[in-house]
């Protein structure tokens, strides 16, 4: 019956979301969907240099995600190979390995990460 009940909710937010045509929308509404049906959070892993960004980003996302922040690729491929990581949120611009190479190496890692990339800095290579 819970099961059933977690399916018919998957397929309404899949249906109703104002974005469902967007895969990467349709992908982590997936795996909320799926995590919401065993009682389980995903885990959502934020990656940014500057405290600020990764506090605010923490702050939107607490309730439905069970947390994990990095302030450098490297302890973020650290933790990628000590916890499944379902959602990513990278910043582009860091110091050391740039989010485009962590990008890399997480997708080496774990395939099936969803990945949101984020800047503060508007560059016709970062857009």
């Amino acid at each position: 019956m819970k099961h059933e009940q977690a399916e018919r909710t998957a397929e309404a937010n899949n249906h109703s979301h104002p974005m469902a045509g967007d895969r990467s929308t349709v992908e982590v509404d997936a795996v909320l969907n799926s995590a919401r049906a065993y009682e389980v959070k995903p885990t959502l892993l934020i990656v940014d240099d500057e405290d600020g960004p990764r506090q605010s980003v923490k702050i939107v996302f607490k309730n439905d995600f069970r947390i994990l922040l990095a302030c450098n690729a490297t302890e973020a491929l650290n933790l990628a190979h000590e916890n499944t990581i379902d959602v990513a949120v990278l910043d582009i611009l860091m110091h050391g390995m740039s989010g485009l190479d962590l990008l890399v190496e997480l997708k080496r890692i774990a395939p099936h990460i969803e990945v949101v990339m984020l800047t503060a800095y508007e560059t016709s290579e970062t857009a």
